[in-house]
This record gives structure tokens, sequence and C-alpha cells, in this order.
């Protein structure tokens, strides 16, 4: 959950977890998805080109999955509540180590960025980037 840059994003996540999964087993992942296109400032902030920008929906993510001989058999959206929740913890884990290691070199610019990232979430984040969580199966005989 939450790492599928790992394997070089969701699609090849996907495809590698679909090697890796038994006929009949299960996969669990969670991946962000755009609610609507992001405002180019939204999507500097990030680091994302947008002129290279691909726009990937709930509904691409489910698709990514059935492209790969993968089932949907359930998902389910976080809502606003537990988007902020989660963007808070990790705004706040930046904000106490640097409570906790003033002297480290890094904690002027991971002060700098978290604060941008908090103004862009605020800004934009919140109507453009959601969070979905899908489980798909392997077709195979059930056990």
């Amino acid at each position: 959950l939450g790492a599928n840059n790992i394997f070089g994003g969701f699609r090849n996540t996907l495809s590698t977890f679909s090697e890796w999964v038994k006929p009949a087993g299960q996969i669990l992942i969670l991946e962000e998805f755009w609610k609507q296109y992001p405002a180019p400032e939204y999507l500097t902030l990030l680091g994302i080109d947008p002129d290279t920008f691909e726009m990937v929906s709930h509904y691409d993510n489910v698709i990514m999955g059935e492209s790969q001989g993968l089932i949907l058999s359930y998902s389910m959206v976080c809502n606003q509540d537990e988007w902020d929740h989660y963007e808070g913890l990790f705004w706040r884990g930046i904000e106490k180590y640097a409570i906790k290691n003033p002297e480290s070199q890094d904690v002027p610019e991971l002060l700098t960025r978290i604060r941008r990232w908090k103004q862009g979430y605020f800004r934009w984040g919140r109507d453009t980037l959601a969070c979905g969580i899908y489980l798909f199966y392997k077709p195979g005989n059930f056990e």
C-alpha cells in the first residue's frame, strides 16, 4: 500500500503482482487518482510536467488491473476526512522531525517543501486528488 513507485508505477506494480499471485489469489492495492484535471500550478508543485501529464482516473485504475488479466472484486475511495488525516499525519511527521532535529542540515529545506506542499493541498489538492483501494483477483479455481 502506497509504494507502487517501487515497481515503476501502478501499471507495473499490477503486472508484477499478477505474475506473483497464484490463480484465485488476491491483490489488495492502494493508488491515487485524479478527481478532475489539476491546475498547471499544482502539477508544477508536485514536480509533474504539464506537457507530458497523463490523466489517470478511478476508472483508469480499474481498467489497468483488468488489462493485466485481473478481475476487480471490490473497490472503495477514501473520503475527504480520511485523505485529510493521511495528509495531516505526513505534514506532522516532518514538522516533528524538524523540532527533534534542529541541527540537521536538511531541516530548512524539508520545512520549506512540506509547507509548500500543505498550501498546495489546500489550494488545489483537496478538490483534485483522491485515493482508491482496489481488490483484484486472478482468475482460477477457488479452493
